[in-house]
């Protein structure tokens, strides 16, 4: 037997094995993509504001948000009926909140009682801007001034 018809078999097996490889590697980078897109996906749907999934949360409220002249985030909900302290890790989720806003929020189940009471919030989607009308207040009038005399004060960040 010649050395041509010997180095054709060795040549087609060398090119086989280099397209599994090829292909091998192309199915690996593609699922590693579909795992990326899945994540990215998800993160999506977690932050899209329509509280599908309650589950996870202690309870859902909605009502007016309030912003401290001194940058503490207060909510006057239709359950809680009074002012409570919002506290969260993601600070920019009220950046866009005015006082007299309406939002529907998703907080902790348990709320620490002291004054001001305060609890843990997740979510918060803006439900309606607020026009600057001031006549919701009139429901916590007594509370708003024992705010007042602890230093929460509301003068600053309503809309015009």
């Amino acid at each position: 037997m010649s050395r041509k018809k010997l180095a054709v078999p060795w040549i087609l097996f060398g090119i086989t094995a280099i397209a599994c490889i090829v292909l091998v590697i192309f199915i690996a980078v593609q699922d590693k993509e579909a795992g990326k897109q899945a994540s990215i996906q998800n993160a999506e749907e977690d932050s899209s504001p329509n509280f599908q999934d309650y589950s996870d949360y202690g309870g859902l409220d909605k009502g007016y948000y309030m912003r401290t002249d001194g940058g503490d985030s207060f909510f006057m909900g239709e359950n809680s009926g009074g002012f409570t302290m919002l506290v969260t890790e993601d600070e920019s989720m009220f950046s866009e909140l005015m006082n007299g806003d309406v939002v529907m929020v998703a907080v902790d189940e348990v709320m620490n009682t002291a004054f001001p009471g305060t609890i843990g919030a997740y979510k918060c989607i803006l439900i309606e801007r607020g026009t600057g009308d001031r006549g919701f207040l009139s429901k916590g009038q007594e509370e708003l001034e024992e705010l007042a005399e602890y230093g929460y004060t509301f003068e600053e960040n309503w809309r015009k």
